[in-house]
């Protein structure tokens, strides 16, 4: 760990920094895996918990910590918000913050000084970071692992579950939509800021390197982008819906998982429950809610729950359930004879073996189900993320259906499992239509992508730029 090869090759370095949670890493991963296809040598920097997983695939790792310092709504949650606010206005907090800041430019400046880097490719999770790597000399690209959170035009933010046409109630509905999560935003920046006394990261960040908030793009549902960056997006362009093309500066590296072989072994257990259910020619269903589970407890035990009856009205289907880490299989009394429970699989070599998919809208599952060419059915999971938006361009590209987790009932489930497995030639057939659709696309986005790394003169320089009176109006 920490040691680069003496010899480069001429593309020199990469330096690619995602936000330290598993979806975001393993999107990175693929991203990596291109670079070093296309001759750059791609070097993470991450926190200790994924330097093993990075080393795993054959990429260097540096330790770092990823967050400059604890984020404002972290650290109110910890302290609380009386704390936070005295703390704020008498310059205790802001001190601390610009000295643990210093600390992080010095750490940081060893690793690239070492290394000399090209440019960043910066989690656009985090993206104001981008400042911190301007002012240390690097160019910075925006990678995006989840479904693009900018403002277009008839484009639904992607906490809705609407799907684009052209009828005018859809029209109110998406506008309507975007004003309801910009006043949610807006309210909680208003009330962040004045708990943090004014200074709040986003604040200090601007000042410590010397511009203003104006570069800091807040025109979009999630988070806060970077006004004049490129943006790399990890999924396919072809996942998103074709009646709106996405921004110039968007980038898309829509290479899909590498498919596993149904070969591969399995652990003793869950080869045993494969072999059992295909030797009674039963269709095998399985059924995750991704990893990051933590915050919706109780949803997911009441879904499993219902799966479970589910599987009980279905007898000539095997549910195979990975109910993950966070979830205590105490509570969801799985006694029926063709249900399995884990709490942890190879998903990528179990979707080699199964029919259909239940998933909770994440875009790496999406891609591995698309690239294994397995139907899906979506039941959304957080309202605040990406999720309900890949189950409406799940459904819009009709490669399985979707519900609502939170008020679908056991006989709707079984319905549209039902469904998707009476149909399941025809999901297959459209799974493989568009992942022919994407190696058309991907092959010219690649060309595109190729065009910015090899002629951008990365001379990238992140600008106050008052937005247009066209990027503010609906």
């Amino acid at each position: 760990m920490n040691q680069l090869a003496s010899r480069r090759p001429i593309s020199g370095v990469a330096v690619l920094d995602p936000f330290p949670a598993m979806g975001h890493v393993r999107a990175f991963l693929v991203v990596a895996e291109w670079l070093r296809e296309i001759g750059f040598t791609p070097v993470f920097l991450v926190s200790i918990d994924f330097a093993g997983l990075i080393e795993k695939n054959g990429f260097e790792a540096y330790v770092v910590l990823p967050v400059l310092f604890r984020s404002d709504s972290q650290e109110i949650k910890e302290k609380g918000a009386i704390e936070v606010f005295l703390d704020s206005i008498s310059g205790n907090r802001l001190k601390k913050q610009k000295e643990e800041l210093w600390k992080q430019r010095t750490a940081y400046k060893k690793i690239v000084d070492e290394i000399s880097p090209r440019f960043v490719l910066l989690d656009d999770h985090y993206s104001a970071k981008a400042l911190f790597y301007q002012d240390l000399g690097l160019p910075t690209i925006l990678v995006s692992t989840m479904t693009l959170p900018l403002h277009q035009k008839f484009l639904p933010p992607f906490q809705s579950t609407y799907i684009p046409s052209s009828s005018v109630l859809y029209g109110v509905k998406a506008y309507l939509a975007w004003c309801s999560v910009r006043l949610i935003r807006w309210k909680s920046r208003t009330i962040t800021r004045l708990v943090c006394g004014g200074a709040d990261q986003l604040r200090v960040l601007s000042t410590s390197f010397g511009t203003t908030e104006e570069v800091f793009d807040w025109n979009r549902c999630f988070g806060v982008g970077m006004k004049g960056l490129p943006i790399l997006v990890t999924y396919p362009k072809t996942f998103g819906f074709r009646e709106i093309e996405p921004p110039d500066h968007c980038y898309f590296l829509g290479k899909l998982p590498e498919s596993r072989s149904s070969v591969e072994p399995l652990s003793n257990r869950l080869a045993a429950v494969v072999e059992q259910a295909k030797r009674k020619g039963m269709d095998i269903v399985y059924c995750s809610l991704g990893t990051v589970t933590f915050d919706e407890i109780p949803v997911c035990v009441r879904f499993f729950r219902r799966i479970f009856q589910v599987a009980a009205s279905l007898p000539h289907a095997f549910f195979i359930v990975n109910i993950g880490k966070n979830v205590d299989v105490s509570l969801l009394k799985a006694n029926q004879s063709n249900v399995a429970v884990f709490d942890s699989l190879p998903q990528q070599v179990l979707l080699t073996h199964v029919q259909l998919m239940i998933n909770h809208g994440g875009i790496n599952s999406i891609k591995e189900c698309i690239a294994a060419e397995v139907p899906m059915l979506v039941y959304p999971l957080s309202l605040k993320w990406d999720q309900p938006g890949c189950g409406a361009r799940v459904a819009y590209h009709k490669l399985g259906l979707r519900g609502n987790i939170r008020s679908d009932g056991v006989g709707s489930i079984t319905k549209k499992v039902s469904k998707v497995l009476t149909d399941r030639e025809y999901y297959v057939y459209r799974l493989r239509e568009i992942k022919s659709e994407m190696d058309i696309v991907n092959c010219m986005e690649e060309k595109r992508l190729l065009d910015l790394l090899s002629t951008y003169s990365f001379n990238i320089s992140i600008q106050p730029k008052m937005p247009s009176r066209e990027a503010i109006q609906y």
